[in-house]
């Protein structure tokens, strides 16, 4: 029976240390490159949708203008019928169309742990992009819901025959309405803004 020596443990020693670490690295280097390829698969998927965020919100001026004339002759039309109780109006509509806004890559970016192996810069930059998309959509959204209140105080079948109480909170609806209007043109016009300057990152 052969005794091993000294020499011969630490070679196999070396030899199993060897084998060890280039086991780790080979799977060191697969986990860094499924990372890189989880990472650049999570820029491209948020430059497809910054960049289509950007096509819906180049419909908005137009829309808030069409809004805007809505208001104005509804406001005509409940200032006549709270100064003399007839109006030549005969057509009344509101309408506002939101723009519909996307976040799914960035959440999904989130989720799969790609932006942790992101820089924070890279994250900080995605991030206030979004935030700012969140914050323009809360805001549109509830000028949607005052339209929707401002219709349902004159819903019946002839708004001319509203009373008075209602007809005076319509009026105090639009202006509010009005108002909604003139912050979300302010803040999509920032949002356009940002995505029009975001740099897709590689």
């Amino acid at each position: 029976m052969k005794k091993y020596n000294f020499a011969d443990y630490a070679f196999q020693f070396i030899t199993v240390t060897a084998g060890v670490l280039i086991a780790l690295l080979i799977d060191g280097l697969v986990d860094w490159n499924n990372n890189r390829v989880l990472v650049a698969a999570a820029h491209e998927a948020i430059a497809m949708e910054v960049a289509d965020n950007l096509k819906e919100m180049q419909g908005l001026p137009k829309s808030i203008a069409s809004a805007h004339d809505d208001i104005e002759n509804c406001m005509n039309f409940a200032n006549d019928i709270l100064a003399k109780g007839k109006t030549k109006i005969s057509t009344l509509q509101l309408n506002f169309h939101l723009a519909t806004l996307n976040s799914s890559s960035w959440l999904s970016a989130d989720r799969t742990g790609a932006l942790a192996h992101m820089s924070y810069h890279q994250v900080k930059d995605y991030a206030e992009l979004y935030k700012l998309q969140e914050l323009f959509d809360k805001i549109q959204s509830r000028a949607v819901d005052a339209v929707a209140d401002s219709i349902a105080l004159i819903s019946q079948a002839d708004p001319t025959k509203a009373d008075r109480a209602d007809m005076l909170k319509f009026r105090e609806q639009l202006m509010r309405l009005r108002a909604g209007l003139v912050v979300t043109e302010d803040l999509g016009k920032q949002l356009t803004k940002a995505y029009q300057e975001f740099q897709p990152l590689k």
